[in-house]
């Protein structure tokens, strides 16, 4: 094998390398976004339950 083709052979493994490394980003950047979706969501339920349980803590106090 010349130097050439085991310049040529290293190459094309560098290649597959930055494929593979761009696939698993591809599927890093989605778990993120599923991950980000979760989060927001159970954000929102909270402060909703924050929100419902603090209003009927007012309304209670407000009946005394």
């Amino acid at each position: 094998m010349s130097v050439e083709e085991m310049a040529q052979a290293h190459l094309t493994t560098i290649q597959k390398a930055i494929d593979e490394l761009n696939n698993q980003k591809q599927t890093i950047e989605k778990e993120i976004l599923r991950l980000t979706d979760y989060l927001e969501q159970g954000n929102a339920l909270i402060n909703e339950r924050i929100n419902s349980t603090s209003t009927a803590i007012v309304s209670d106090s407000s009946l005394k």
